[in-house]
């Protein structure tokens, strides 16, 4: 005999995963009896991240970013504008929409006067909604906020939320949080790798911030990865900056044998910028060197560009590539002809040698 349960659910069922027990026992002999166990998984069908690496963000019974907590605060001036790092992934069956929103509380709870919050794609434009997600993939884009003037120095809980247009029950949230602090200084150098890093010249918005790789070189052991580099002044006054490169923010130092060495744009090799002025950017490059005797490695190296005399109140801005090293690919292709003038009806023999340098 063949048969099936249907379960359904309401929307007051918690996120997780449940265990479901399914019994059978005779009705003429009550000992006639079997259990067995199956289980299913609620999911909110959509997910929501600062990081397409978050735990769990594509894993349906996983809520990545818990919106019990914040993952993510910012630091800014009042009049600044921040941006906050987005990935929205479509966990249900179906290819649909997102609309996007905040609040303050995680209850629809009105941001103060003065402030906006505006949704950006990847281009740069401003949206509402994400436009159709496929089921399973995964939506980039970002929040930018911006304070007015006075905003009262205090760390504000910021919720972002996708809701499914046509899965109105795939609904995510998560907390984030801005801190207002009014004796930041206006002085800012801000270290990318491309001028056209999103927020680079804008200030209070890290163009590229050091939590994640901006560029990989895959060089040879021994060989050097060529990283260029752009500085600019944001600040309020002309400024010199020492530049140097670490393993990590902490300031580990790289490992043996690793060397960088920095130049500016005549080749000049340099430890520090030149006064750059206000609004002026700085272009130079970053050569890092492996050893010889590296095999297999991919490296993050952290450039810093720091104050060079007094902070004056400047800050200090990192930026992270990676060096892949390995033994790459160089093969060499010559062709040759055994007759280089033939006639008509000839029969012509190319060769081809294929050289494994």
């Amino acid at each position: 005999f063949e048969y099936r349960a249907v379960v359904s659910t309401t929307a007051a069922i918690a996120y997780g995963s449940y265990s479901i027990y399914f019994y059978v026992t005779g009705v003429t002999d009550a000992t006639a009896t079997d259990v067995k166990q199956d289980a299913v998984s609620i999911s909110k069908g959509v997910d929501i991240a600062n990081s397409a690496a978050a735990t769990g963000l594509g894993d349906y019974i996983v809520d990545a970013d818990p919106s019990s907590s914040v993952t993510t605060t910012l630091t800014a001036k009042a009049t600044w504008t921040v941006s906050y790092s987005l990935y929205l992934n479509n966990e249900s069956a179906t290819s649909q929409s997102f609309n996007l929103s905040a609040d303050t509380d995680g209850a629809g709870g009105a941001f103060p006067a003065g402030w906006t919050i505006v949704f950006k794609d990847t281009s740069g434009s401003t949206i509402t909604s994400s436009g159709g997600v496929a089921a399973d993939a995964t939506y980039t884009y970002s929040a930018e906020v911006t304070t007015p003037a006075g905003t009262t120095d205090a760390t504000y809980p910021i919720y972002f939320y996708a809701d499914g247009v046509t899965v109105s029950a795939a609904s995510d949230v998560k907390q984030d949080a801005l801190t207002i602090d009014s004796g930041l200084s206006d002085n800012i150098i801000d270290l990318a790798s491309s001028t056209t890093a999103t927020g680079f010249g804008s200030l209070g918005v890290d163009a590229h911030p050091d939590t994640t790789v901006t560029t990989t070189e895959y060089i040879e052991p021994g060989n050097t990865a060529i990283f260029n580099l752009y500085a600019i002044n944001e600040g309020g006054s002309s400024k010199v900056f020492d530049l140097d490169a670490y393993a990590n923010t902490a300031l580990d130092s790289l490992p043996a044998g690793w060397t960088v060495v920095f130049k500016d744009g005549g080749g000049t090799v340099i430890t520090s910028t030149p006064s750059i002025s206000v609004g002026t950017t700085f272009s130079f490059t970053a050569e890092v060197t492996s050893p010889a005797a590296v095999t297999e490695l991919l490296l993050p190296v952290f450039f810093r560009i720091s104050p060079s005399t007094g902070s004056g109140g400047w800050n200090t801005n990192f930026v992270q590539v990676a060096v892949q090293v390995g033994q790459l690919a160089d093969v060499a292709i010559v062709k040759t002809v055994d007759d280089t003038a033939p006639q008509e009806g000839d029969t012509i023999v190319y060769t081809l040698t294929l050289t494994n340098n």
